[in-house]
């Protein structure tokens, strides 16, 4: 089970990064249209893959830290995307 230990941060990119919550949302293999989503989002979505699903240097991200199996890891995602991976209930108990 994944568990958040720290507080929620938005800080911007230095670098590119890979979009953590992007590999959920791809895992599912669907389109926007089968999750019913609003043009809004589905333009979030189609921006993401446009970008490989990189955070992009300059970018404000959502960063957390998380424990999964007693390891440490830093989760970073585009917010949108965290959204709607959160929204349709996209993550998985990790």
């Amino acid at each position: 089970m994944c568990e958040s230990i720290g507080p929620t941060n938005y800080p911007k990119a230095r670098k590119d990064h890979d979009c953590m919550a992007s590999v959920f949302l791809n895992e599912q293999n669907w389109s926007p249209s089968d999750l019913s989503m609003g043009i809004t989002e589905a333009k979030d979505w189609v921006k993401a893959r446009q970008n490989n699903y990189k955070i992009k240097k300059g970018e404000k991200y959502l960063n957390q830290t998380m424990t999964h199996e007693r390891k440490l890891y830093s989760f970073k995602a585009i917010p949108k995307i965290h959204n709607i991976c959160l929204k349709y209930d996209l993550y998985d108990e990790c």
